[in-house]
């Protein structure tokens, strides 16, 4: 196999950083990870308070995550991934500049940089996190800097990349650390009185000016943003970010409960991959949300900080569970609530193929999976029935899907991830709604109801685009001859075979006859008229299409 292209190459130390211009002081170091900004940054005031003019801000790129692959074989750090850390680090590297300082940038295991910027009396900043492999690097950091008589002292993680700790906990009477409760209710209702004046803490303007970084004798790496990635509008880096912010609250914010189920359009915050590497604050986020519009609630307000309070709830339940979140039987505590057993799953290398591709046949599942790999995103929604699809319908083992979407998302977060993915797998506790739609149509009735759903199969299908309607989402129901694949389309595009359970093949073909026997209009071609709500919108759901509408979805902005 070909050895992976390197994006960054090294540039020898700027004149003057070298260790004969060392401050007389030992340095501070603040090691960043999943904090790249400069406003609202606990660490960053740490390591302001902690030094004597003498600071370094260093990112290491640990080969171990850019350049590895994971235990089922998938790029532990996708290309459109990393084109979004390039950002992120080009524009924090200027903002920091900007302030009279440097952002060193290493292409090397964190134990190997570290020490090379530290004396005896060098104190290292780093914000906590749960899960095992970063806190297995902080483990060989501590040990290394030791041997050089610098210290390690882990910042917590509340206000940083969190928004609450175990403090603000202990005030909303919710508790922490083993003892954090596993259903999402028991946390978010205690704390949501108190969500305002805890996002109120820790905010702060970007400083001014930043101590000279002096005495690393360190070669950097220089980023530059050559290889252009096509199909992905997610800028990265704090500027980026908090400009998105501004324009996403004064516009689709203030339609959030109604759009967030959307297929494709300005329906979500796309900040999700912003909050996962710290280019804005999730306390700084919901602050605003919560004061937008003078203070006052809405249920558009009121549903984005519960979504938001979502991503806290994956963060602690991981720090509870520990490695057994990554089992594919789940933590080992939860085998009291009758979760599902080792023996439950299956591997298929072919259908995992498929379904990773976007080639089982099925169009509606196809399209999501396609937009995933070229563009690094898909909705909530989406993120939900192509799960569904892969752990009720496949039946393949749910790590398969957590793992793709770990290499493939722009907004990948570990404990967002892996923790969705556990739940609708059933690996873990949850709550009774969500237990009862295990083996159901409610993700796709949602999609199907959407006015803009053959729009966005067409989008992502074109060798669809010449098939009627009423058959798009069951193009297996034609007279076309049954094969390998499918002749979909009169210029001689082709398409899948469907890799699908009887249960999910006749719901769609219900879906299909249902909409032909109700007369409800095309959603791709939408106008007012029969079977349609007055005003524009999805069309009223049939017998086919109705079920409950409450919901816990994919949970990312």
């Amino acid at each position: 196999m070909a050895s992976p292209v390197r994006r960054w190459r090294r540039v020898p130390a700027a004149a003057g950083d070298s260790a004969d211009t060392a401050s007389a002081t030992a340095p501070v170091v603040v090691w960043l990870r999943n904090e790249l900004r400069l406003c609202d940054n606990p660490l960053l005031q740490r390591g302001l308070q902690l030094a004597k003019g003498n600071l370094q801000l260093v990112v290491c790129l640990d080969p171990r995550e850019f350049q590895a692959t994971t235990a089922f074989g998938s790029p532990k750090v996708g290309e459109l991934r990393k084109r979004f850390v390039e950002e992120c680090l080009c524009d924090l590297r200027r903002r920091v500049a900007e302030r009279g300082s440097r952002l060193l940038v290493q292409q090397k295991a964190p134990e190997e940089v570290l020490p090379a910027l530290v004396s005896e009396g060098s104190t290292v900043l780093v914000t906590a996190q749960v899960c095992s492999e970063e806190r297995a690097v902080e483990r060989r950091v501590r040990k290394a800097l030791e041997a050089k008589g610098a210290a390690l002292e882990v910042v917590p993680a509340a206000g940083i990349t969190d928004l609450v700790g175990p403090e603000e906990l202990q005030r909303a009477g919710v508790p922490s650390g083993e003892e954090f409760p596993v259903i999402f209710q028991r946390f978010f209702l205690p704390l949501r009185p108190f969500l305002l004046e805890i996002c109120q803490k820790g905010l702060s303007d970007a400083p001014v000016n930043l101590p000279s970084a002096s005495g690393a004798e360190l070669e950097d790496e220089e980023l530059r943003l050559t290889d252009a990635v096509p199909g992905t509008d997610i800028r990265g880096g704090e500027t980026a970010g908090l400009e998105r912010m501004t324009v996403w609250l004064n516009s689709g914010f203030r339609s959030y409960k109604d759009t967030f189920r959307s297929l494709q359009g300005d329906y979500s915050s796309r900040l999700g991959a912003h909050l996962a590497y710290g280019c804005i604050s999730p306390r700084r986020l919901v602050k605003e949300a919560l004061s937008h519009g003078s203070g006052q609630s809405s249920v558009h307000v009121e549903h984005f900080v519960y979504e938001m309070c979502w991503r806290d709830f994956f963060r602690h339940t991981a720090a509870r569970w520990g490695t057994g979140l990554f089992h594919v039987a789940g933590p080992a505590e939860c085998g009291a609530h009758g979760m599902s057993s080792e023996s439950s799953w299956k591997r298929d290398l072919g259908a995992e193929r498929r379904w990773k591709e976007g080639s089982t046949g099925v169009p509606l599942v196809d399209a999501a999976m396609r937009e995933l790999n070229e563009t690094g995103y898909i909705g909530n929604l989406a993120r939900q029935f192509v799960a569904a699809f892969l752990i009720e319908d496949l039946q393949i083992d749910w790590r398969v899907g957590a793992d793709w979407f770990e290499a493939t998302l722009v907004d990948y977060d570990v404990h967002s991830n892996w923790g969705q993915w556990a739940r609708s797998a059933g690996v873990v506790p949850t709550n009774e709604a969500k237990r009862n739609r295990v083996g159901g149509t409610r993700y796709y009735d949602l999609a199907m109801q959407r006015p803009e759903v053959s729009d966005y199969v067409r989008n992502w299908l074109p060798e669809l685009q010449d098939v009627a309607d009423e058959e798009l989402f069951s193009p297996w129901t034609n007279s076309w001859p049954i094969g390998k694949v499918l002749s979909a389309t009169s210029n001689g595009s082709s398409y899948s075979k469907p890799l699908i359970s009887m249960r999910l093949k006749q719901y769609f073909e219900s879906v299909s006859g249902a909409s032909r026997l109700c007369g409800l209009p095309s959603p791709r071609r939408a106008k007012k008229g029969k079977g349609q709500r007055k005003g524009g919108g999805a069309p009223r759901a049939t017998a086919a299409l109705r079920w409950a509408t409450s919901d816990s979805r994919f949970h990312g902005s």
